[in-house]
């Protein structure tokens, strides 16, 4: 997952599948022992209950989840690399 990526372009099944990622990459899956298909219909419960319209809709929901994800995961990155930089 990168900021490459172009989330207006995905299909739901390519939705869900993006917010499956970021939930395994984050290990919240495994913090809280949660299985995929748990995940799964999670995720399928969220993008029935969106309306349809254009903006606020389960697309726009992803693309906050992503780039939230994007953001808290560079950070903690670059605070790691400077505790490191700042140990040596």
């Amino acid at each position: 997952l990168s900021w490459d990526l172009d989330i207006l372009t995905l299909n739901s099944t390519e939705l869900m599948q993006t917010a499956a990622a970021i939930f395994r990459q984050s290990h919240v899956l495994q913090t809280f022992g949660i299985g995929a298909e748990t995940l799964a219909h999670f995720l399928a419960a969220i993008g029935t209950r969106y309306h349809a319209n254009p903006y606020h809709n389960f697309n726009h929901g992803v693309h906050v989840l992503l780039s939230s994800w994007l953001l808290a995961r560079d950070e903690i990155a670059a605070s790691m690399k400077a505790e490191q930089a700042a140990e040596q």
